[in-house]
């Protein structure tokens, strides 16, 4: 299980993404909308919670693609964002 700092409160992150674009595009992998990696998160937190009890569903997106986060904040509204893009301020 791994830990991080959200809001100075040190929080479980249980789903972790992972949403590369600049480097893979086009070279070696198809692009994939933030929706359809949603799509598989939401899933997972279902599946989850029915062996258990999940007090916030998480997701911890890391990206190299600025634009990805934005559209994360955009469209993820029933998720707490854990954000990390080394290019982008967050």
């Amino acid at each position: 299980m791994a830990w991080v700092l959200c809001h100075g409160v040190r929080c479980k992150i249980v789903c972790r993404i992972h949403v590369r674009r600049t480097d893979k595009v086009g070279a070696e992998a198809a692009f994939h909308s933030i929706d359809e990696y949603m799509t598989h998160v939401e899933d997972y937190y279902d599946t989850l919670e029915k062996r258990r009890h999940v007090d916030r569903r998480r997701v911890y997106l890391a990206t190299d693609d600025p634009s990805v986060i934005s559209d994360a904040k955009r469209k993820s509204v029933l998720f707490l964002l854990l954000l990390f893009c080394p290019v982008a301020p967050l």
